[in-house]
């Protein structure tokens, strides 16, 4: 549901993008990519691996 577009519409809003529940590494990874603000996930290993 997040992509580029309105990552980009609510950074110039003003507005955080703090997505859930990113719970594989590929999804993380491309949420990442999107540069949002934070990232909401069941597994915090796979998060910190991401890294």
């Amino acid at each position: 549901m997040v992509n580029e577009e309105m990552v980009k519409k609510a950074h110039a809003d003003g507005v955080k993008i703090i997505p859930w529940t990113a719970n594989t590494l590929a999804d993380i990874q491309k949420l990442k990519a999107l540069n949002v603000d934070g990232i909401i996930s069941d597994y915090p290993d796979i998060l910190v691996q991401a890294n």
